[in-house]
C-alpha cells in the first residue's frame, strides 16, 4: 500500500483486493496509520457488501472484472451462464452457499446435460465463489464422460461390403471410405483424381485434406514423422501405414525399439542391475557382428545431424533412426543380456542404453514422443 500525491493538498492510497483496485482519498498527507485505518474501513465496507450479495450479482460482477482480460467469446459464454443457473441458486447470498448447495446444484444441472457442460458450469461457479467467498472449500464429484464403444467393422465385414458394391457406382466411394477418407473429401473428387490405389490431392484444385482433419485419422507423432520423412512438395501419404502397429510402420518400429530398451532397463533395475559407467565396462567384449554394427550406427549420429542441417532436410534423421532401430532389434535378437556373465552383461547393457539415448534424442529432434512403454 502506497501513499501517492495527486495534486496540491490531494493524496490517495490504493490497494488491489480480489482483482479490483480500491482507492481512498485525503485532503492532506496521511500518516501510515491513517492510511491503513482508512483502507481497512473501505475494505470492511466491501466485505459487508459481499456478505449480502446474491450469487447472480456476484457472477455478474465477476464477468465485469474479467471483461478486459478474457476473450469476447468467453465473456459471452460467462454472461449467458449466469442466467442458466437455477433461480433458487442465483438468489442465494454468496455467504450462505455451502458444499451442500453446490452438490444440489450439480445434481440438478447434470440432468440432460453432457459431463463436459456440467464441468464448464462448475468451473465458472468455483471461479465466482473463489472471488467472493474465498473461505469456502469446494470438493465436488462431477459426472464422468461415458465412453461409447465405437463399432469397428471386422475384416470380414469390410470384405463383404466391398464385394457387395463391386462393379456398381458405389464401388469407388465405398472403397475410399474404407481407406479412411471423409464423405466431403470423397464428394470433392473427380474420376481423374483416382488412379488405382492412389488418390490425388491438390490445394490448387480444392481437393485437399486439412491438417486438423488428418490428425483425426492418425496420431500426431505419425503425422510429424511422415511429413519430416518426405520434405518434397509432392508426397504419397499412406493413412493405413501410419496407424499400423508393426515393423512396416517406421514410426512404430523406431518407438518400439526405444520402449523395448526402456523395458529391459526397468527389468534389470528391479534385479539390482543398473546401467554401468563407461569406465566400468570392457568394450573389447562387444566384438560380435551385431554388436559392432550397432556401435558403428551409433557413431554416425553426429554426422547425420550435420547433413540434416546442411541440406535443411530432416529426413536424414528419419532414415538414420530406422536404420538404428533395425540394428538394435538385430542385436537384441542375437545377443542375450539378462543372465549373461557380469562383465558381458554390463557391456551389452551399456550399449543398449546408448542406443536408447540416441533414439530418444533423434525422436525429440523430430518433435516425436519417445515412449517408455508400448
Amino acid at each position: 500500500m502506497k501513499i501517492e500525491k495527486r495534486g496540491a493538498d490531494s493524496y490517495r492510497v490504493r490497494k488491489m483486493y480480489k482483482g479490483k483496485m480500491y482507492t481512498v482519498s485525503f485532503d492532506h498527507k496521511p500518516t501510515q496509520k491513517e492510511a491503513l485505518t482508512a483502507m481497512t474501513d473501505e475494505l470492511n465496507k466491501v466485505r459487508s457488501a459481499h456478505t449480502q450479495m446474491t450469487f447472480q450479482r456476484a457472477a455478474e460482477n465477476y464477468v465485469d472484472m474479467k471483461r478486459n482480460v478474457l476473450s469476447p467469446r468467453t465473456i459471452k459464454e460467462y454472461s449467458e451462464n449466469v442466467n442458466r443457473f437455477p433461480e433458487w441458486f442465483r438468489k442465494l447470498p454468496v455467504s450462505d452457499i455451502t458444499q451442500i448447495e453446490v452438490n444440489r446444484l450439480i445434481n440438478e444441472i447434470s440432468v440432460g446435460r453432457s459431463p463436459k457442460t456440467v464441468r464448464n458450469y462448475h468451473g465458472f461457479l468455483t471461479a465466482v465463489l473463489g472471488t467472493f467467498n474465498p473461505n469456502l472449500r469446494i470438493s465436488t464429484t462431477l459426472p464422468q464422460k461415458v465412453k461409447s464403444e465405437p463399432y469397428t467393422p471386422s475384416q470380414e465385414d469390410v470384405r463383404r461390403i466391398l464385394e457387395a458394391v463391386k462393379d456398381t457406382p458405389y464401388e469407388v466411394p465405398i472403397t475410399l471410405a474404407c481407406y479412411g477418407m471423409r464423405r466431403s473429401e470423397i464428394c470433392a473428387l473427380q474420376p481423374e483424381d483416382v488412379d488405382g490405389d492412389v488418390v490425388r490431392m491438390s490445394k490448387r484444385t480444392g481437393k485437399a485434406i486439412s491438417l486438423s482433419d488428418l490428425l483425426d485419422e492418425i496420431p500426431v507423432d505419425a503425422a510429424r514423422w511422415f511429413f519430416n520423412a518426405k520434405p518434397d512438395t509432392q508426397m504419397e501419404f499412406d493413412l493405413g501405414l501410419a496407424v499400423r502397429e508393426d515393423s512396416e510402420n517406421p514410426i512404430y518400429y523406431v518407438e518400439y525399439a526405444h520402449a523395448r530398451i526402456c523395458s529391459l532397463l526397468r527389468n534389470l533395475a528391479a534385479e539390482g542391475q543398473a546401467v554401468p559407467a563407461m569406465a566400468d565396462i570392457d568394450p573389447a567384449l562387444l566384438s560380435g557382428e551385431t554388436e559392432t554394427a550397432l556401435i558403428k550406427q551409433l557413431s554416425l549420429f553426429c554426422e547425420e545431424l550435420r547433413l540434416a542441417a546442411r541440406d535443411y532436410d530432416p529426413s536424414h534423421i528419419n532414415r538414420y533412426l530406422v536404420d538404428l532401430a533395425g540394428c538394435f532389434h538385430r542385436f537384441y535378437t542375437v545377443c542375450r543380456i539378462k543372465g549373461e556373465e557380469p562383465e558381458l552383461l554390463a557391456a551389452r547393457l551399456k550399449l543398449a542404453d546408448a542406443a536408447r539415448s540416441v533414439l530418444k534424442n533423434g525422436l525429440l529432434l523430430l518433435g516425436v514422443d519417445a515412449p517408455e512403454r508400448m
